[in-house]
This record gives C-alpha cells, sequence and structure tokens, in this order.
C-alpha cells in the first residue's frame, strides 16, 4: 500500500512520438499533485525520434502529412484527461528556428525550415529535429514533481571499454554520462565525445558504431539456434533446403 507522498514510478517502454505524447501527459497531470513521480525512459534509440524518425535519414523522403498538421501538443479540441498544455506544432517550430545561430543544427536543416510552409510536407528527418526539440522542451519546462530518467543501451560500449578501464570504471563513466545526459537533454554520444578517457580510445565513428542499437543483437543468434533445432531436429541449420 502506498501512501499519497510516496513516488510514484513509471517506465515508458519506447521513446519515439507515442512515449513523448505520454510523457507530455504524465508532466501536465502531475503539476500541482505534490506527488512524486519518476519516469523512466527506455530506448535504445535517441528520445523523440527514436528509430523511425531519424535524423539523418535522405531528405528526399517525406511526411505524408503538412506541417501546420504535425504536432505534439494539445489545446482545447483535443479530448484527453489533465489540463491542455500548447505548444508549437512543426510548422510554428520551423519559424522558431529558421534563425538558429547556435550551430545545434545542420544547415541543411535551417534551409529547409526558411522554406516551409503551412502546406509543405516536411522531410522525415526535419520531423525528426523536431521531436527532438519536444523532448528538449518537455525536460526543460517538466514541473518539480516530475523527474525523468534515459536508460539506453551502453553494454557494447561496456565490454569495449572493459580490457582497458576494468569493468567496474567503465560502467560508472557510463552511467554518469547517461545521467548528464538526461538531465541536459543532449545526445549521449555528444556527452561521450567530450569524456577525455572516451575520446582518447574510440574515434566518433566508432563510438556512434558502438551505440547503434542495430548492431547488438544479445543472446538472440543463440536463441534462434536453439528454436531452428527444437523445430527441425539436430542437424537443421537455416541454410537447409527444408527452412526456406
Amino acid at each position: 500500500m502506498t501512501a499519497p507522498g510516496d513516488t510514484l514510478a513509471v517506465c515508458v517502454i519506447g521513446v519515439g512520438p507515442r512515449g513523448l505524447s505520454v510523457l507530455e501527459r504524465i508532466c501536465a497531470n502531475a503539476a500541482g499533485t505534490a506527488r512524486p513521480v519518476a519516469v523512466h525512459l527506455v530506448d535504445p534509440y535517441p528520445p523523440g525520434p527514436g528509430a523511425v524518425w531519424r535524423t539523418g535519414q535522405p531528405g528526399e523522403l517525406l511526411m505524408n502529412t503538412v506541417a501546420s498538421q504535425v504536432t505534439l501538443f494539445t489545446d482545447d479540441s483535443v479530448d484527453c484527461a489533465g489540463p491542455s498544455v500548447p505548444g508549437p506544432s512543426l510548422y510554428p517550430w520551423a519559424r522558431m528556428i529558421e534563425r538558429d545561430n547556435t550551430g545545434r543544427y545542420p544547415l541543411q536543416v535551417l534551409d529547409e525550415a526558411r522554406r516551409l510552409g503551412p502546406d509543405s510536407y516536411p522531410t522525415r528527418a526535419l520531423h525528426g529535429h523536431y521531436l527532438e526539440w519536444v523532448f528538449r522542451h518537455l525536460l526543460r519546462t517538466a514541473p518539480e514533481e516530475v523527474t525523468v530518467h534515459q536508460h539506453r543501451s551502453t553494454e557494447r560500449l561496456t565490454v569495449a571499454l572493459a580490457p582497458a578501464l576494468g569493468k567496474a570504471r567503465a560502467k560508472t563513466l557510463l552511467t554518469a554520462a547517461t545521467a548528464e545526459a538526461s538531465a541536459t537533454g543532449r545526445p549521449l554520444a555528444e556527452v561521450l565525445r567530450e569524456h577525455p578517457e572516451l575520446s582518447a580510445r574510440f574515434t566518433p565513428v566508432r563510438l556512434a558504431q558502438l551505440l547503434d542499437p542495430a548492431g547488438y543483437t544479445g543472446a538472440a543468434d543463440a536463441l534462434v539456434d536453439r528454436a531452428l533445432r527444437a523445430y527441425g531436429g539436430p542437424g537443421v541449420t537455416p541454410d537447409d533446403e527444408s527452412m526456406r
């Protein structure tokens, strides 16, 4: 049984657009309740874009919705639990960033933002940048009741670091880096690139490879082999004609 002041722990699996919407609703509903809420976000991909709305995908790939109709925020037209908390749709957000001079956005993103009209079809990559901004905005504006913790896979990087630093030191370093990325809203890869113990051992390209979830299969290969043996009997491999 929990008391009113006990921390409520919520885990959100997958932090693409839907996960962001869940986080937005948690923040809206927790404000003013005086009950602490710890939100744990679990996704190996960057929060916001996730695996689908990657910011590095080709500019030829477009959304199928116009810019003025893409949003992660609510208004009075939305029937939802808790208060409406307005925010910019993709089009006014593009107007906000078109003169950005902080270096946060690549030049092609700023060029597209300047050219974008309310009825334009944005690139999928631009939508990814919008989702990244929404995540940073939610972290900045979260009520005092809400704390957000990010959980991203650093297992491959831990294994790569362990021979040089020891497993304990590697885990401590990466846990601290993940916490910093969560607190500041910065990409984990960016935080790691600035760490002297990591930059001395890995190039930015190698760091990106070690953090790429596509390269991590865990025990998947062994499990697949076990399933194939159980299904086809001893000696059956994926190359056998009967398995094709």
